[in-house]
């Protein structure tokens, strides 16, 4: 499954969704796009998340939040 990282303006709140549109709650926005990846069933947990779970919510609700724990510049 082909996915697209967001993270929100202000503190740490980042998002991945399932379309590059940027769907993301307009109060913690603007969203920058950091970029794309993908994912799959099996695949190794990133960014401290496990992935079956990433997917859950990507299938139940089209976007996973999470805080960063890292900074991107």
């Amino acid at each position: 499954m082909l996915i697209y990282c967001f993270k929100a303006s202000e503190g740490r709140c980042a998002a991945l969704v399932d379309d590059d549109s940027g769907s993301l709650p307009a109060d913690l926005g603007p969203w920058k796009k950091l970029g794309e990846m993908e994912i799959n069933p099996g695949d190794p947990d990133r960014l401290g998340m496990p992935t079956a779970e990433t997917l859950e919510n990507l299938e139940t609700h089209g976007r996973h939040f999470f805080q960063l724990s890292i900074t991107f510049e």
